[in-house]
């Protein structure tokens, strides 16, 4: 399969309006289906030519016009099949489930949908800082046993907010969090000047990072230098009074080191919504670990989610049918 867009070659204009097709792997935790994408792509690119396959996995169904598939799930047979096509744009900010090999084989482009979630997630961080230092938990716990207990809460006002992995979501943590008038440092690959940020350090210096913050949130890929990146020894790093919270991905924090950590209080509690497995199993010990809340995998979700879908791939598509590969955002192959 040799599309046009091959980077081994001068990307040219589409002289025709490329072949959209959407298939039907919407996942069932969001709210909408194939058909409300379809809808709100129509609206933000009237002339395009997309349309969703209902039975994507049955050997009748016909991919090999396709120019364009959307999708957050697709197969090595399913791009056999689709032996025309030229740009695959997925549903999720993570991609490592999609055969990377193969696509690049093919010249074909990959987009991502990053940055979908980083409004939802941010107020969730804020959720979760304010669930622990409004003792809102205790609250909770209070009116299940009908008991009339005042306790104190503290304030977020002038504390440190550590944001690892300064991307589109770390920045909108940053952003929100900074109009609470929390202090927020963080890191990123390249230390940049950005707003909202009072200081921002190169990954190497993770330990400064860590050692500085009351509040820890992960917002960074997964990838080899992050699979592993929270262990024992970033644990001793941080204060006894640190919350760490992961929305980024399971792996990155091993469940047996953040387990230790929280029984022995070398930190005060966490929030964590992604698992090294999902869903979590329920003889796990994380749900019976004190000051921890579990959320299943939600940081994510709004109901706007495929709305934004389709303001990324409209953006995505003008600049295809421009033959301006390189300015695709989220682009990642």
């Amino acid at each position: 399969m040799l599309g046009c867009w091959s980077l081994k070659q001068p990307p040219v204009i589409m002289s025709e309006a490329p072949t959209v097709r959407i298939l039907p792997s919407i996942q069932s935790w969001l709210p909408g289906s194939v058909n409300d994408l379809c809808r709100d792509i129509r609206e933000r690119v009237p002339e395009i030519h997309i349309e969703p396959i209902e039975y994507v996995d049955q050997p009748t169904a016909d991919l090999s016009e396709a120019d364009i598939l959307i999708t957050n799930h697709v197969s090595e047979d399913v791009l056999d099949r689709a032996e025309n096509l030229k740009w695959l744009q997925v549903l999720s900010s993570g991609v490592a489930k999609y055969p990377l090999d193969q696509l690049r084989a093919d010249d074909v482009l990959l987009t991502n949908a990053s940055g979908v979630h980083a409004e939802p997630i941010a107020e969730q961080v804020l959720g979760y800082i304010l669930l622990f230092e409004r003792r809102l938990l205790d609250a909770i716990a209070q009116q299940d046993r009908r008991e009339w207990r005042r306790h104190s809460g503290r304030e977020i006002q002038g504390r440190t907010l550590g944001v690892v992995g300064l991307g589109k979501v770390g920045r909108q943590v940053a952003e929100r969090a900074a109009a609470l008038d929390l202090d927020v440092i963080g890191t990123k690959r390249t230390a940049l000047e950005i707003e909202s940020v009072s200081d921002v350090y190169e990954p190497d210096k993770l330990g400064t990072v860590l050692a500085r913050s009351d509040y820890v949130v992960l917002t960074c890929p997964l990838t080899p230098e992050t699979r592993g990146l929270i262990r024992t020894p970033e644990y001793e790093a941080m204060q006894s009074d640190t919350i760490l919270i992961n929305v980024a991905r399971g792996p990155i924090t091993p469940e047996d080191e953040l387990v230790d950590a929280i029984r022995s209080r070398r930190i005060r509690g966490a929030a964590i919504d992604v698992f090294e497995s999902e869903p979590l199993t329920v003889d796990s010990p994380i749900w019976d670990l004190p000051n921890v809340v579990v959320t299943p995998h939600s940081a994510g979700t709004t109901p706007r989610y495929l709305a934004r879908c389709a303001d990324i791939f409209a953006e995505n598509y003008h600049h295809f049918t421009r033959g301006r590969p390189e300015e695709m955002p989220n682009r990642v192959l």
